[in-house]
């Protein structure tokens, strides 16, 4: 059973997962966080699973202060003692509105023991929130400061239900400045009825012969929308990770077939030309890099393009064999781009 159905009305029973993002606005102008997800490259409804959450876990009962953990998720329930504001000397909102660090002191509804929430650079309208409650619910992770339990940066009266044992908490990453809360939106507006059409690309006696749960029970579960254990999680990850390592594969598969009937250039070096560019380095090369180095080299005779990964630990030589490849191809009077992933790397 769903923990969170789709709450747009308006949109439409033909949805697949192959339509575009934008159609889950239904009737209406999709919003800005459709048309900026959309814009990150997540244009079909099926790519918008693939934005897992960061964390996933049941929703936690309201507690005792006394049952306070670190490092774990703690729903408390506490009558406001204090709350103190400072300026936040590290810098300013939008629009340049001064920022604050708040601590708020709270006594247990459930005990006689206190608990500090503290907040850093936060907008002046949390002082107004706060100073506005008596009482309020708080959510967050404990930590452990001087040995003394406290909460940073909790959500106020979260949106769960507080008497609901069973609920999922689901926290998402921001993607192209949407936050994670709207994304968490925007997918339970995922028609039910949408969730019957199978999602992996095997199929079902397939995933059955090779004992792999459904993917789309995965999903489910991954995303917080259907009820399950720590266990369940735990394979739920698994599937989705078998499934995007098997379609990598099939991907890799068919750009080498259709390689295959593309034409390419043949690259030759000279057995001269090629010693004299290995002794411009200050080092003999590693039997593993000559066996690399070989594989290249027969590859530019073929008359198809070269698709080659070459993988090892830092240091061992990899951007040598890209700089060799590199001559080869200026000897035979091409232009070469090598791109480097990081800054240290291009110096």
């Amino acid at each position: 059973m769903f923990t969170t159905p789709s709450r747009n009305l308006n949109i439409s029973r033909q949805l697949t997962w192959q339509s575009q993002l934008v159609e889950l606005a239904g009737n209406r102008k999709p919003s800005q966080s459709l048309l900026k997800i959309s814009d990150a490259g997540v244009n079909k409804l099926e790519q918008l699973l693939w934005i897992l959450p960061l964390n996933v876990q049941k929703a936690p009962q309201v507690s005792p202060f006394s049952e306070l953990m670190h490092d774990q998720i703690f729903l408390g329930h506490g009558e406001m003692i204090s709350i103190n504001f400072t300026p936040a000397f590290s810098g300013r909102g939008k629009k340049g509105v001064p920022l604050f660090n708040a601590t708020c002191v709270v006594k247990d509804l459930l005990s006689e023991k206190y608990l500090n929430l503290k907040w850093f650079n936060t907008y002046p309208s949390l002082k107004k929130q706060l100073e506005s409650y008596k009482q309020i619910f708080f959510l967050g992770k404990v930590s452990d400061y001087r040995g003394t339990f406290q909460i940073i940066n909790p959500k106020i009266n979260p949106k769960i239900s507080l008497e609901e044992k069973q609920g999922m908490l689901v926290d998402y990453p921001t993607v192209n400045t949407v936050p994670g809360r709207q994304l968490k939106n925007i997918i339970q507006k995922i028609p039910q009825t949408l969730w019957v059409y199978p999602l992996s690309i095997l199929r079902p006696e397939i995933e059955k012969e090779l004992s792999l749960s459904s993917l789309n029970t995965s999903f489910l579960i991954s995303h917080g929308l259907k009820e399950a254990k720590e266990d369940q999680l735990q394979k739920a990850k698994e599937r989705i990770i078998y499934e995007e390592f098997f379609q990598n594969q099939i991907k890799i598969l068919a750009r080498k077939y259709k390689s295959k009937n593309l034409e390419a250039p043949i690259l030759k070096v000279s057995d001269h030309n090629f010693f004299a560019f290995k002794k411009l380095f200050p080092y003999d090369f590693t039997p593993d890099q000559n066996q690399v180095l070989e594989g290249i080299k027969q590859d530019f005779l073929r008359k198809t393009p070269m698709m080659r990964l070459l993988q090892g630990d830092v240091g061992c030589g990899k951007t040598t064999i890209a700089i060799m490849t590199a001559l080869i191809a200026i000897e035979n009077g091409f232009q070469v781009a090598l791109m480097c992933p990081t800054e240290a790397l291009a110096l």
